[in-house]
């Protein structure tokens, strides 16, 4: 298997204690072997479809995952919007609608 590649993981092949639940006595290792992944790789993916259908909270679900990746990249764009903004505002004049003495404002 290629990196980047997917494959269509079966849904038995979440469970408990290290086998595969579903019905099925076989262990994760061997689960995984029959899919060509790592075992660690395939147990990674049972934990994250279990916190994904709500029967496991220690981690964020994909899509609050993927939530969370796009609210902090719109974060640190308007952060460096502020910046460009800071670094403007101190080549430009004091305020057009403050008059200096003597000046009288056209509106």
């Amino acid at each position: 298997m290629r990196h980047g590649e997917t494959i269509e993981v079966p849904a038995r092949a979440s469970g408990e204690g290290g086998t595969t639940g579903g019905g099925s006595d076989r262990p994760i290792s061997a689960v995984a072997r029959g899919l060509g992944v790592h075992h660690e790789t395939l147990r990674v993916w049972v934990r994250q479809d279990e916190v994904d259908d709500g029967a496991r909270a220690a981690r964020l679900a994909t899509v609050e995952r993927e939530e969370l990746t796009v609210l902090r990249k719109e974060v640190r764009d308007l952060r460096r919007a502020n910046e460009i903004l800071k670094a403007a505002s101190v080549f430009s004049h004091a305020s057009s609608t403050n008059p200096v003495r003597g000046e009288r404002i056209h509106r």
